[in-house]
């Protein structure tokens, strides 16, 4: 974004987007301080989430520093432009992009070396943060949790993307002791990201995203586990259905355990009224469809109650084994690459009006490539949408070019494993050297 400061791209982040709030956030009737974004952001962590931070910040001016346990990362991140290696530089916000549970601990090895910074994290469960930094005595009215409903199944800093962020929902979780200035600094942060903030207080967003990111995990898991013994034969009776159903089951094990057992109590509720209404259904099954069913045995329930640290082992045995007999049902369902290779994806960014994506399928073909298959994944609150066409591998970064060449916006994944839609987004096609086809 040559020519343009941080202020103004915070500015123009926003047009067409609404910020949202849920219920009363603290500070709310000061959100719109006249606070100066950013200038300068350390962010600690430089995975897929970091390192698309970091990306995404220095696009629109931002100096921005990077750090990471694994070294190697950070080097990763740099040699993609991301940032720079801190050592002790004092930045104006920290981004802490590591898990929950490192968070408190990090924020406050961190403190005496950014004594006026605000701080914000990116982890999917907020409650537990909060609550680790006041035990450990930290600046609550410093920090602001964070967490973008964006990411990618494939990890690591070399599959980070500057737009990744762009039109999606990004939760800010104020504590009621967040002074409005960490909380302005934190939404210009998000603002500069291209996301959407949507500001919620800690319990109901760990209620929100129980219900509609945590549960349907756990049950797409559970329905993709299934099929782990049925024959190849049956399994080609799969449709559409079954695939749109199983699709995020491809999710990594480790992370999701963490995160289920981080938001165990807010998980609870709707689980249970999940497995009530599938109980009532199941109550009324004639008998023979119930033996046909072959339901698992319920393990009953310990006679006493366990301490929690055991409870916390077990559930996290319990969905790590759910999540990964998910993955190799998933793995089993018949593609049409398994014949054929693996894929390249190109993802491109599509407006919302009409024939935009007649154009792009129309711009595929007249590049000379077969679309095997695509998804869209829409986004709403930016009025676009992001395509992922699937060709076949090599195929890939030629499209990219010439789509490139034509105008629009796209990023190309080569030798992907097969047709497994993202959680991706953009802008409206810009094209030009801001691609990242090829």
């Amino acid at each position: 974004m040559t020519g343009t400061t941080a202020s103004q791209a915070s500015r123009a982040s926003t047009d067409g987007q609404e910020e949202a709030r849920v219920g009363s956030s603290p500070a709310a009737s000061e959100l719109l301080l006249p606070v100066a974004p950013p200038s300068s952001v350390l962010v600690v962590g430089t995975g897929l989430m970091g390192t698309s931070v970091g990306l995404a910040l220095r696009a629109r001016g931002v100096q921005v520093w990077l750090s990471d346990i694994d070294q190697g990362r950070v080097e990763t991140a740099m040699d993609i432009g991301a940032g720079e290696q801190w050592v002790s530089e004092v930045v104006d916000h920290v981004v802490l992009a590591i898990p929950g549970a490192a968070v408190a601990h990090e924020m406050l090895r961190l403190l005496p070396a950014q004594p006026t910074a605000s701080f914000s994290d990116i982890a999917a469960v907020k409650s537990s943060v909060q609550r680790d930094i006041e035990t450990l005595g930290g600046p609550l009215d410093r920090f602001v949790g964070g967490h973008p409903m964006a990411g990618r199944e494939l990890e690591g800093p070399e599959h980070a993307d500057a737009e990744l962020f762009v039109g999606r929902p990004w939760a800010l979780c104020a504590t009621s002791s967040t002074t409005p200035t960490s909380l302005a600094a934190t939404r210009a942060v998000v603002q500069l990201c291209g996301a959407v903030p949507v500001f919620i207080n800690a319990e109901r967003h760990d209620a929100s995203v129980a219900l509609l990111s945590h549960l349907p995990q756990l049950t797409a898991s559970a329905l993709s586990a299934l099929a782990v013994p049925v024959a190849d034969a049956e399994l080609r009776l799969a449709g559409q259905g079954w695939r749109d159903m199983t699709r995020i089951a491809d999710s990594p094990a480790d992370l999701w355990a963490g995160i289920v057992v981080s938001n165990a109590a807010a998980l609870r509720a709707p689980l249970t009224a999940l497995i009530a209404r599938l109980h009532a259904v199941l109550q009324e099954l004639p008998p023979s469809a119930r033996e046909l069913l072959e339901p698992p045995v319920v393990t009953p329930l310990a006679s006493s109650p366990l301490d929690l640290e055991t409870q916390q082992g077990l559930l996290r045995e319990h969905v790590l084994a759910l999540v990964a007999a998910g993955n190799s049902g998933r793995r089993r369902l018949p593609d049409k690459d398994a014949a054929a290779g693996r894929w390249d994806r190109v993802l491109a960014v599509v407006a919302d009006r009409p024939g935009e994506l007649a154009r792009l399928l129309l711009a595929a073909g007249a590049a000379g490539v077969n679309v095997e298959d695509l998804h869209v994944e829409h986004q709403a609150s930016h009025r676009t949408g992001e395509v992922t066409l699937y060709v076949q591998e090599g195929a890939g970064v030629p499209l990219g070019l010439a789509l490139q060449a034509q105008g629009w916006r796209c990023r190309v994944e080569p030798g992907a494993r097969g047709p497994r839609s993202l959680a991706v987004d953009g802008p409206v096609a810009l094209g030009g050297a801001e691609s990242s086809a090829g």
